[in-house]
């Protein structure tokens, strides 16, 4: 059971999260939790179920669908939002010579250059927006929304968690989070939301732009998870396509299930919602 999971622990960072476009460049104050706001307590108060949390979306955004990205990559090419297309560049073996990272909640890629690591950031439709050399290689995803720029590591090759970087690409912090299954950062870029297993234990941590821990609760642990903040950022969805249920006892069997959710409220620091669901 424990090489399965690790197949599908794999593909965490193959497949990228939903996201909305990125200004690296931009100035931001981060604070100590998400900023919230749009919609009074007694509104917030009235979402009880993933149905609810829907209702509120759509009352914000005009719509019941969060934010996906629509960019597309492949082996030679990436696909902006406007058809626009670039190229990968290539080695004279013909292989890639940098690589591409989609950011959840950012709708932007960035493109590292293995030669002279370089990062360049893009924006959905193609437009660049900034440069940055990294002081070393990336071991992991390149993750970036706002200001931040964020490496999370592949928890397969060293001991996971992520590091963030200064605006002249220095790591500032490492963060033992764990083996990371998911992760966003909030419409404001001054959170940063993962899933990740600690010790035989699954976990939801929010943590603001710093990498100060902010919020922690148990979850079923999920081979991978789609996260997205609400655009107020006063909830966060959680999406478990697959999840297990782990035996009480030695003589029990696991169970790989599926479509599990939770919500949860930033304000209050409380699971709203564990419930299964069917889109």
């Amino acid at each position: 059971m424990k090489s399965f999971i690790a197949l599908l622990l794999i593909s965490v960072f193959i497949t990228p999260l939903p996201a909305k476009d990125p200004d690296p460049a931009a100035v931001q104050t981060a604070s100590s939790s998400p900023k919230t706001g749009l919609y009074s307590t007694k509104e917030i108060n009235t979402v009880k179920n993933y149905r609810d949390f829907l209702s509120y979306v759509k009352n914000i955004q005009g719509n019941t669908k969060l934010s996906t990205n629509s960019i597309t990559i492949d082996q030679n090419k990436v696909v902006f939002a406007n058809k626009k297309e670039k190229n990968l560049k290539k080695d004279k073996d013909n292989t890639p010579s940098e690589s591409v990272h989609l950011s959840p909640n950012s709708g932007g890629v960035a493109f590292f250059d293995r030669h002279n690591r370089d990062v360049y950031f893009f924006d959905s439709n193609g437009i660049q927006l900034s440069r940055m050399r990294l002081s070393q290689y990336p071991n992991g995803a390149i993750a970036f929304s706002g200001p931040n720029v964020f490496v999370v590591h592949n928890c397969f090759e060293d001991s996971g968690g992520f590091e963030i970087y200064s605006s002249t690409g220095y790591v500032e912090r490492w963060i033992d989070a764990g083996c990371i299954t998911g992760y966003a950062f909030s419409t404001e870029s001054n959170s940063f939301a993962v899933t990740t297993s600690i010790s035989d234990a699954s976990y939801f941590i929010l943590y603001d732009a710093h990498g100060n821990e902010l919020w922690k609760e148990n979850i079923s642990y999920g081979p991978k998870s789609q996260i997205s903040f609400s655009p107020d950022n006063a909830f966060i969805l959680i999406k478990l396509p697959y999840y297990w249920e782990f035996a009480k006892n030695s003589n029990g069997k696991d169970n790989l299930l599926r479509k599990k959710l939770y919500i949860m409220d930033i304000g209050r620091r409380i699971v709203v919602s564990e419930e299964n669901y069917n889109d």
